[in-house]
């Protein structure tokens, strides 16, 4: 491209050749010169040249620049302070950067975009700026207009400049601070673009990642907007919404996690005529192979992996499945890799890059990851060091179980974490927490004990059954004492909004806040006569007695609906009656935490016998129902006592 530096190490994309338009649409821009970051708005373009597509709404490059005017016209002469930046909207985003780095603020991104961590972050800066509503605090907050006709005099920015402060994602334990200059990002946009910039051409930007982490503000933004690609504003959740807003488009490429890509096989089928896909980018964790083949399949696109850090910014990139695809990861340009030294954990990786928090000219900065590196400077990564764990003397890896985990022909996805005991000493204890494949969960939901797929033999009844499978089949491979205690099953592991599943979230599946003292569940309503009362309950979700009742699946146990029922009968008669005995007793629908329902008693006195009928149930769902046939009032009831 004209004015733009030679590109490095370009890589080979065979199926690119065969993109062409697509009949009908015409493309929505052409290839303009490459912007460095630093040169971004003083650089002229076609006024009329496309930025954004806010909802379906074309930006184009005057309103986009009469937008960043306008906000750096509201920020006044503020210069040198922090401003939080939390935006829904990628192109509320765009303006308020821009319009903060042309007044040399810096941004500060939370967390995440809950009120809590809002708050939290304002209470040390200068305002805020963003799309969303922040409870009050006081403190200045403005919101980027969508479109703007101001004039400012725009400047270039100093690459040495701090720009903008970062959090990592946490996805290990808790997430930290980390500060970033214009010629970092500057330099690995650019990176970017001499990479596989020729591979996406002229095509809008579509994601399934926030923009207010490094990956998605770097991917879906900042490359671009300096490449001059029309992104999407919003953010797609589903494939079908992606799918359909492509049709849409002569051409595209997708931003995108493992979490997205693992659920390609339950969207909807690709349009006809194909999507136009000129590449999918993934990062936040390994992608499996097997995904990575599902997305090749549907889409016709071989996703390309990312792999790096919010403090080492991009490191390597590698394709699993396609033309020249392979396992290991090829380092972007100007990044080397190797092997740390003493005081580093065992085969314990270290980069320099100019993207790294440390930079180029630093030492090398360590990495949280374990590998080996290649004679021709590929590398390849085997895990987490962090994720060695040591129970009782013995040492695992995490990683290995969760893949010993994984190959079972009932496990689609696993994710282990390490859990502390309540005991004295505390003890620590392996959770896993699992999807089940689609095939295992219908055969689960059928009776008795049916054929499993795959040539395994038969599905045992119920989710204890599964986990104590489970663990036979890693027991093949660990020591008894480092197999995982509680199992936790769920449709998708919890994901932030960069599309991570952080251990943080993983250990809330483990760790609901049961309270011993909390006995009786939450009374909404009471009606009562002479001869029936009905209570309308919920069971509360830190329910004492769901406390190991079950590990994998907490149940009000039938025992204490019994009790509950026998508290109410005896508000019933205003005295607590003497049980002769109980029959007819039957459970027929599990009860859950957070469940509302309603408990009614009814006395009725037949044959010289007092029996009092108790049901739990919410409209047709009947819990259980069952009698209390009363003897002789016991002397401290005739007495009034109890």
């Amino acid at each position: 491209m004209p004015g733009f530096p030679e590109a490095g190490d370009v890589p080979d994309f065979p199926e690119a050749a065969a993109d062409a338009p697509r009949a009908g649409i015409a493309r929505m821009t052409q290839r303009l010169r490459f912007s460095r970051l630093s040169d971004l708005l003083t650089q002229e373009r076609p006024p009329d040249g496309l930025v954004a597509f806010d909802h379906d709404r074309p930006v184009d490059w005057r309103g986009f620049r009469g937008a960043v005017a306008d906000m750096c016209i509201r920020l006044g002469g503020e210069r040198n302070g922090r401003w939080l930046l939390a935006c829904g909207s990628s192109y509320s985003f765009a303006v308020g950067l821009c319009a903060l780095w042309q007044t040399d603020n810096v941004a500060v991104l939370p967390p995440n975009l809950r009120p809590g961590s809002i708050a939290e972050c304002l209470g040390t800066l200068e305002g805020g700026i963003g799309d969303i509503a922040p409870r009050a605090t006081g403190q200045r907050w403005l919101k980027p207009a969508a479109g703007g006709t101001g004039s400012f005099h725009w400047r270039r920015l100093d690459p040495s400049r701090k720009c903008v402060e970062l959090f990592t994602s946490g996805s290990t334990g808790e997430s930290k601070r980390v500060v970033k200059a214009v010629a970092q990002l500057e330099e690995e946009v650019a990176v970017l673009e001499r990479t596989f910039g020729e591979r996406l051409g002229a095509c809008s930007v579509f994601a399934t990642v926030s923009h207010q982490h490094i990956y998605g503000m770097l991917f879906r933004l900042l490359w671009p907007l300096c490449a001059g690609r029309p992104f999407h504003a919003q953010t797609f959740f589903f494939w079908e919404e992606i799918f359909a807003a492509m049709r849409r488009q002569a051409a595209g490429c997708i931003i995108s996690s493992p979490v997205h890509l693992d659920r390609i096989d339950q969207a909807s089928d690709v349009p006809p005529g194909g999507l136009g896909c000129r590449a999918i980018f993934s990062s936040g964790c390994l992608l499996k192979l097997s995904s990575s083949e599902a997305v090749l399949a549907r889409t016709g696109c071989a996703p390309i992996e990312v792999f790096g850090s919010t403090e080492t910014g991009g490191v390597g990139w590698r394709r699993q499945c396609g033309e020249g695809a392979g396992a290991d990861w090829r380092p972007l340009e100007g990044v080397s890799v190797s092997i740390a030294g003493a005081g580093a954990g065992p085969d314990q990786l270290q980069v320099r890059s100019p993207f790294a928090e440390a930079g180029k000219d630093s030492p090398a900065q360590m990495m949280g990851d374990r590998g080996a590196v290649l004679e021709d400077g590929r590398f390849r990564v085997f895990g987490r060091v962090d994720r060695i764990a040591k129970i009782a003397e013995e040492r695992f890896s995490l990683d290995e179980m969760e893949r010993r985990l994984q190959a079972h022909p009932w496990v689609a996805h696993a994710r282990l974490v390490i859990l502390q005991g309540a005991g004295r000493p505390a003890r620590d204890f392996v959770g896993a927490v699992v999807v089940l494949k689609a095939s295992a969960q219908r055969q689960l939901l059928k009776p008795g004990r049916p054929e499993l797929p795959n040539g395994a033999s038969n599905f045992p009844n119920g989710l204890g059954s599964i986990s104590r499978t489970l663990r036979e089949h890693l027991r093949r491979h660990f020591e008894p004492v480092t197999l995982p205690r509680h199992f936790r099953y769920v449709d998708a592991f919890p994901m932030d909004a960069q599309g991570k599943t952080t251990a943080p979230a993983l250990k809330r599946l483990f760790h609901p806040p049961y309270d011993p003292a909390v006995t009786q569940p939450e009374r909404l309503e009471r009606v009562r006569t002479s001869d029936k009362i009905t209570l309308r309950l919920r069971v509360p979700p830190d329910l004492g007695y769901l406390d190991g009742h079950f590990p994998e699946f907490p149940v009000v146990p039938g025992v204490v609906q019994t009790k509950w029922a026998w508290m109410a009968a005896s508000e019933l008669l205003g005295r607590v009656p003497a049980l002769k005995e109980m029959e007819a007793v039957k459970f027929r629908e599990l009860l859950l935490p957070g469940r509302e329902f309603s408990l009614r008693v009814v006395v009725k006195r037949t044959g010289g016998e007092e029996k009092l009928f108790y049901e739990f149930a919410d409209g047709d769902v009947l819990f259980s129902s069952g009698r209390f046939i009363l003897g002789e009032p016991s002397p401290q009831a005739a007495a009034g006592g109890a």
